[in-house]
């Protein structure tokens, strides 16, 4: 129905289902149902059938099962705001040190054969970072300029010491004349009042 990672349309058949899991980058979700009836499962133990036009909230990281009890059709959204933005910031470094770990850490004799800067390898994870989260965290400060009634809490980035300005001052996008240049600018005033805080602590 959409064409975005956070914009969800299901279409599911009696029967089917989603198996037990927590919502993409540990943001909250509601689901609006349009068609058929859903039945709810979480991990708290709360259960929930859900009809046409009912709508679940579904808080950051609670586990959750859910049935199709007839053919359905909802929508999805995911989004976080100053109330969940540490758990993404959190799951974000989390994912970072994953892959890491399990992609780049092995190919880091080769980048420094061929003399990679630490700035180019920082920014080669920023790009694996979002093919495996479908977000990095060049795109989080860029969501966060472009939102600025969003209450940043400085002590979110502090110790983060991969947040580096050549790592995020220019885009990682494939298409970056679709950043305006408001955004960007706007971006490298937030960087400049975080990176302060970065720097003093790495």
């Amino acid at each position: 129905c959409v064409d975005d990672d956070f914009d969800f349309c299901y279409i599911g058949k009696q029967g089917s289902f989603t198996d037990w899991h927590a919502d993409v980058l540990s943001t909250f979700s509601w689901s609006a149902n349009l068609k058929g009836e859903k039945f709810w499962k979480f991990e708290d133990r709360t259960v929930a059938r859900q009809r046409p036009s009912d709508v679940v909230f579904v808080p950051s990281d609670l586990r959750h099962h859910v049935t199709n009890l007839t053919d359905a059709v909802s929508i999805n959204r995911n989004w976080f705001n100053q109330h969940n933005l540490r758990r993404v910031v959190d799951h974000l470094s989390d994912q970072r040190e994953l892959v890491y770990r399990g992609a780049l850490a092995p190919a880091l004799p080769d980048l420094r054969k061929r003399s990679a800067t630490q700035a180019e390898i920082d920014w080669t994870l920023e790009t694996l970072l979002r093919a495996n989260a479908r977000l990095n965290f060049s795109d989080l400060l860029l969501i966060l300029a472009d939102h600025p009634e969003t209450r940043v809490d400085d002590s979110l980035f502090r110790g983060r010491t991969f947040l580096h300005p050549d790592t995020l001052r220019f885009p990682t996008d494939d298409h970056p004349d679709s950043w305006s240049p408001t955004a960007i600018a706007t971006a490298h005033r937030l960087l400049d009042s975080l990176l302060p805080l970065v720097e003093t602590t790495s």
